[in-house]
């Protein structure tokens, strides 16, 4: 199975299924986080559907934002 990762909150975030979308931030910028889930790339962004925390399972985008408090504004990767 082929994945990118990034970071947060301290902690692996693997990220399964995406796709792009016609979006812009800051380079691991958290640009939507209610419904959805998009993350700013170096070109664009991506709207992510299926990841997993460190420690955890596979879900999908939406199970992950009910459960973690991740925001817009917030940046990925550090």
């Amino acid at each position: 199975m082929m994945f990118c990762y990034t970071f947060a909150n301290g902690k692996k975030l693997k990220i399964y299924r995406a796709v792009t979308v016609d979006e812009s931030g800051r380079v691991g910028e958290v640009i939507k986080a209610d419904k959805k889930l998009y993350i700013a790339c170096g070109d664009g962004a991506i709207e992510v559907f299926e990841l997993q925390e460190e420690g955890g399972k596979v879900m999908n985008a939406l199970s992950y934002l009910n459960g973690r408090k991740l925001k817009v504004g917030d940046l990925l990767g550090e």
